[in-house]
C-alpha cells in the first residue's frame, strides 16, 4: 500500500480500533486525523499533532494502534492545559509514536514524576523536548536522546546543578533553555555545556518579547534601523567635509572658540561631540532618539548592571556611539575626551534590552562575558545573538577577572606529560603553542612542577570531592549521639591531624586521613561551646614582626553583598599565600580568588547529595600540607538542623570514586614564583 493510501486510510483505521476496543471516536482525534491527510494531499510535511488535554482514558487505547502503524512524516505530543490520564497509558502512547516522534511538550507537570524519570531513562526520538515546569533534582537524562537538537527546562525550579555527564547522550543538542531555574555556578554550567559540540543557542533569561528560543526578532530590526541611520550620518558627514574650505592662521583662535567641543554625560565618562565632524541636522531624529533613550538609560540607573541579570553586554552601546562618529579626530590631532567602551563595565547598556524569568546564574558578576569566553561556538545567549566585537570584549573582560587555571597557566596538561617531562628534564612543561617562554631546569622556581600538576589535576576536576566526616562521630561508642562541630584547625605539623570543638564543650582530635578517632576529650561540667582552639607549639620559635606598611587597600574582590545584616564571612589563604577561601554564612558557596590579582579562579557549591540539601559555611581552612584542600565546617539547614565537617578535594572529580589524596605529599611552604 502507498504512503498516501496508508494516510488516507487513518480516519477508518482509527474508527475500526474504536469499535475493537468499545469506544466511542473522538472528535478531536478525527479531526487530527484529517489535517494530516489535508497536508499529504498539499504536499506538506504529514504531522499528527496529539493533544493530550483532549483526550480521555477511553481514547487512548485505540489511539495507540492507529500509531504502532502510522505512516505519517511527524507526530507531535502536546499538553496545553493540566490532564487527568492513565499514566501509563500516556507512557505506552510516547512509546508507540516514538519511531515518528518529533516535538514533546509535557510542561506543567502533565504526567507523574515515576513516569517522566521512566521517560527520561528510557529515552526518545524527538526533536524537541518542552519539560517546563517539571521537578527536577537532578539532570538525569539516562536515555538516548540523540535526535534531540532543542530542549526547554524553563521554570524547573528544582533545578540547581548541571553535572559533568548530563548531556552526554544528547550528542546533537544545539539549543537549550534553562529560564527560572535554580542554576548558579559558572564554572560547573559552562563546563557540562561544553561537551556539547553542537550548541549554539542557550538561555538562562529570556528577552520580553521572545517566548522561545532564537534570536530577538526586535532587535535585528533596531539594528537594519541603526545600520540604514548609520549610512545617511556617514554620507552627510563627507558631504559637509567636501564643503569646508581653507582657515587662514588669524581666523585659527575664533574658529577654534566657535567650534568648541560638546559633550554627553555617560555615568562618569564624557562623550566628545565635535560639531564640525556631524551637524545637529544632519543626524536623523530617530537615531537621536535612540541615542538619548539609551543614555539617559545609563546615567539615571547609577549602579553597575554586573549584579543585575538583563545584562546585555556593551557592545551594542560601542556600536551605537562609533559607527554614529560620535567621536572623531582631524588629521594629526587626538581628541580631547574618549569614551573607551572596550574598558569600561561590560554591562553598561543592560537598560537597553529588558530580561525577565533570570537563573541565579545571570547575577553573578560579568555572567555573559565569561559564558562567551568559554563557549566558543556560542552564536545566541539569552535571546541576544552573539558577534565578534562581543566575543573579543568577553576575552577582555575574562582576562581581567577569571582565572583559567591556577598560577597562571593558559593551557590544560596531562599529568603524565608534566612527570614525564620533569624526569627527562624537558625544557618547557607545556606545548608550542603555549605563551609561556620555554625555560631550562635551573631557572624553573621549585614549586613549578608541583603547580603544574596541581593546575592539571584542578582543571580536570571541576566538580570536586566532597568527604563529609560524620561518620567519625559512631566510633565514640555514646549511642545516637551525635558530635556538633563547632570549631575545627589543622594540625600544624602532622598531615593527619585534625582537632575541633563542639557546640557541647567537647575536644575532639581525629585523623581525617584514615576517618578514625585519635583522641577525645569530654566536656567540663559546666558545659559551653567551644567558641575557639589552637594547637600549642612547643617547639622555640624566632620572634618575628609583621608590618602592615601604610594600611593601603591591596586587592578589592568582587564579591556581591549578600544584604544580610547577620550574614558573616571567613576567609582564608590557600597554597601559602597563593589563593584565598572565602565563604559566608548565608550561602552554600566557597569562593576562590587570586591573592595577587583577584581573580576569580572557581566558585564550589556546597551540597549534600544524600538529603538534596543546600550547606552553608560557618567556617573553613585550607589544608597545610596539600595544594588545593580544604575542609568546611557546614550547617545543614534542611530538612534536618545539623552540623559538620566536609573535606573538599579540589584536584580530584566527585565522578571517580576513590581519590588518592594521600599520595600528594606536598610542601607547606609556597613562594611566589610559577
Amino acid at each position: 500500500m502507498s504512503l498516501d493510501n496508508n494516510v488516507s486510510s487513518l480516519d477508518s483505521r482509527y474508527l475500526d480500533s474504536c469499535k475493537r476496543h468499545q469506544a466511542l471516536p473522538n472528535t478531536a482525534v478525527l479531526s487530527w486525523l484529517h489535517k494530516a491527510v489535508i497536508q499529504r494531499i498539499n504536499h506538506q510535511k504529514c504531522t499528527i499533532e496529539v493533544f493530550l488535554d483532549q483526550l480521555e482514558d477511553c481514547d487512548l487505547s485505540p489511539v495507540i494502534d492507529v500509531f504502532l502503524d502510522v505512516q505519517c512524516d511527524a507526530v507531535d505530543i502536546l499538553c496545553r492545559s493540566p490532564c487527568v490520564l492513565n499514566q501509563e497509558s500516556v507512557l505506552s502512547l510516547i512509546n508507540a509514536a516514538n519511531s515518528k516522534l518529533e516535538v514533546i511538550d509535557l510542561q506543567d507537570a502533565s504526567v507523574r514524576k515515576d513516569i517522566l524519570c521512566d521517560i527520561l531513562h528510557g529515552g526518545l526520538k524527538c526533536h524537541v523536548m518542552n519539560l517546563r515546569f517539571n521537578e527536577f533534582h537532578a539532570f538525569n537524562f539516562a536515555g538516548g536522546f540523540m535526535l534531540l537538537h532543542t530542549l526547554s527546562l524553563d521554570f524547573c525550579s528544582s533545578l540547581s546543578t548541571l553535572e559533568n555527564d548530563c548531556f552526554v547522550n544528547m550528542p546533537n543538542l544545539m539549543r537549550i533553555s534553562l529560564c527560572g531555574t535554580r542554576v548558579a555556578n559558572l564554572w560547573t554550567t559552562s563546563a557540562a555545556l561544553s561537551r556539547l559540540n553542537s550548541l549554539v543557542e542557550i538561555r538562562f533569561q529570556n528577552c520580553a518579547c521572545c517566548k522561545n528560543t532564537g534570536s530577538c526578532p526586535t532587535l535585528s530590526r533596531e539594528r537594519r534601523d541603526l545600520a540604514c541611520d548609520r549610512n545617511v550620518a556617514e554620507r552627510t558627514s563627507e558631504h559637509s567635509k567636501s564643503q569646508q574650505t581653507t582657515i587662514s592662521v588669524g581666523n585659527v583662535e575664533s574658529s577654534i572658540q566657535d567650534e568648541s567641543p560638546k559633550f554627553v554625560s555617560v555615568g562618569d565618562s564624557l562623550v566628545n561631540i565635535h560639531t564640525h565632524s556631524i551637524s545637529h541636522n544632519s543626524i536623523d531624529d530617530r537615531l537621536i532618539g535612540k541615542m538619548s533613550y539609551n543614555l539617559h538609560g545609563i546615567s539615571s540607573s547609577g549602579q553597575s548592571s554586573n549584579a543585575h541579570p538583563v545584562s546585555v553586554g556593551l557592545s551594542m552601546l560601542q556600536i551605537e556611539v562609533s559607527h554614529a562618529k560620535l567621536e572623531t579626530e582631524e588629521d594629526g590631532e587626538s581628541p580631547t575626551s574618549v569614551l573607551d567602551l572596550d574598558v569600561k563595565d561590560s554591562s553598561i547598556a543592560s537598560k537597553m534590552k529588558v530580561l525577565e524569568n533570570p537563573s541565579p546564574i545571570c547575577f553573578e558578576n560579568h555572567y555573559r562575558e565569561y559564558m562567551i569566553a568559554s563557549l566558543p561556538h556560542l552564536q545566541v545567549l539569552d535571546n541576544i545573538p552573539i558577534r565578534l566585537v562581543d566575543r573579543d570584549m568577553a576575552k577582555m573582560v575574562f582576562s581581567k577577572y577569571f582565572e583559567y587555571l591556577p598560577y597562571k597557566r593558559q593551557h590544560g596538561e596531562s599529568v603524565s606529560n608534566i612527570l614525564y617531562m620533569r624526569e627527562t628534564g624537558t625544557s618547557c612543561g607545556y606545548h608550542e603553542r603555549s605563551t609561556i617562554k620555554k625555560q631550562s631546569n635551573s631557572q624553573k622556581s621549585k614549586f613549578f612542577y608541583t603547580r603544574s600538576i596541581c593546575a592539571a589535576k584542578f582543571g580536570s576536576s571541576v566538580w570536586p570531592v566532597h568527604l563529609p566526616m560524620s561518620q567519625i562521630c559512631s566510633t565514640l561508642g555514646e549511642g545516637s549521639r551525635s558530635l556538633r562541630p563547632r570549631q575545627f584547625e589543622y594540625h600544624p605539623s602532622d598531615a593527619s591531624l585534625m582537632g575541633f570543638g563542639t557546640l557541647d564543650g567537647e575536644v575532639v582530635v581525629i585523623n581525617h586521613d584514615k576517618g578514625s578517632l585519635f583522641k577525645y576529650i569530654p566536656a567540663l561540667e559546666t558545659s559551653n561551646s567551644a567558641m575557639a582552639l589552637c594547637w600549642l607549639n612547643q617547639h622555640p620559635a624566632k620572634v618575628r614582626q609583621l608590618l602592615a606598611v601604610d594600611g593601603r587597600l591591596h586587592t578589592r574582590f568582587e564579591i556581591s553583598s549578600t544584604g544580610s545584616s547577620h550574614n558573616f564571612t571567613r576567609s582564608y589563604y590557600m597554597n601559602g599565600r597563593d589563593y584565598i577561601i572565602s565563604g559566608s554564612s548565608d550561602e552554600s558557596i566557597l569562593r576562590i580568588c587570586c591573592a595577587q590579582t583577584g581573580r576569580r579562579l572557581r566558585d564550589v557549591h556546597l551540597q549534600d547529595r544524600t538529603l538534596g540539601s543546600a550547606m552553608y559555611v560557618q567556617s573553613l581552612r585550607s589544608d597545610p600540607f596539600r595544594h588545593f584542600h580544604m575542609a568546611v565546617l557546614a550547617a545543614y539547614v534542611r530538612p534536618s538542623s545539623r552540623w559538620g565537617i566536609v573535606k573538599v578535594n579540589l584536584l580530584a572529580s566527585s565522578h571517580h570514586a576513590k581519590q588518592d589524596s594521600e599520595s600528594q605529599d606536598f610542601c607547606p611552604r609556597f613562594g611566589w614564583g610559577g
